[in-house]
C-alpha cells in the first residue's frame, strides 16, 4: 500500500517526460515483490523457493 500511495504522490508532481518514467518503474518494482513472494510460497523444492526469493 505504501508503494501505491508513494506512486500516486509522485505522479501528482509536474515532471518532464523523463521524470515520469521513475514513478512508473518504482510502482512496477515495488509491487512485483508481492507477486514473487506469493509465487515462492508454492515452490516445488527448496532450490525453487530460494530462486524465487532471490
Amino acid at each position: 500500500m505504501r508503494v501505491i500511495k508513494a506512486y500516486s504522490e509522485l505522479n501528482k508532481r509536474p515532471f518532464d517526460d523523463a521524470g515520469k518514467i521513475l514513478p512508473k518503474q518504482f510502482l512496477r518494482s515495488g509491487t512485483s515483490i508481492v507477486a514473487n513472494c506469493s509465487e515462492a510460497k508454492y515452490a516445488q523444492s527448496n532450490k525453487d523457493f530460494i530462486n524465487k526469493y532471490s
